[in-house]
């Protein structure tokens, strides 16, 4: 295609083929389990194979995530003091809507990590650096740079210059 015109007049016809393969891509369109693979119509999944809790893990996983747990220095809990460090604004609504009025951001979601109980199909190490990450607010870092955490992904960093406020990393939402 050699015009600007030319190429905007194929979209659909690309659109439409990009359609038709990702559907003999999917297969049907449904997630599959082993005992759907005779189904040639691609049926639904079998029943209870997405449960919200999915099934146990297995003894094996069990021993083998308190293993790792065990030859953990989890007692040492200075990384915890370094992640309070520096916080000079505790955010206290747990959301944060959107102008459209619909939930934008919601740290009441992740509450479930601040619970004590272990996760028995999650490695130790994950849970903890998630309740690390799990903070909410305002941080100074070093005099002069600043960082608001736990409103979305990433951080958003504020750096103070000579002649007014760098901001970067500003967030995903």
């Amino acid at each position: 295609m050699s015009t600007r015109r030319e190429f905007i007049k194929a979209l659909p016809a690309a659109g439409a083929a990009f359609s038709v393969a990702s559907g003999f891509a999917a297969e049907g369109g449904f997630a599959r389990t082993q005992g759907d693979r005779g189904d040639p119509a691609g049926g639904p999944p079998s029943a209870g194979h997405f449960h919200p809790r999915g099934k146990p893990p297995s003894t094996f996983t069990r021993e083998a995530l308190r293993r790792a747990g065990a030859d953990l220095p989890f007692t040492d809990d200075r990384d915890f003091e370094e992640q309070r460090r520096g916080l000079i604004a505790p955010m206290t609504e747990m959301t944060i809507k959107a102008d459209a009025g619909h939930v934008a951001w919601d740290m009441q979601q992740f509450r479930f990590l601040d619970e004590q109980d272990a996760f028995d199909s999650v490695h130790p190490s994950l849970v903890r650096i998630s309740r690390l990450n799990n903070n909410y607010g305002l941080y100074e870092v070093v005099p002069g740079i600043y960082q608001v955490r736990g409103f979305d992904l990433s951080d958003l960093t504020i750096v103070r210059g000579k002649s007014g406020w760098i901001v970067f990393d500003p967030l995903v939402s």
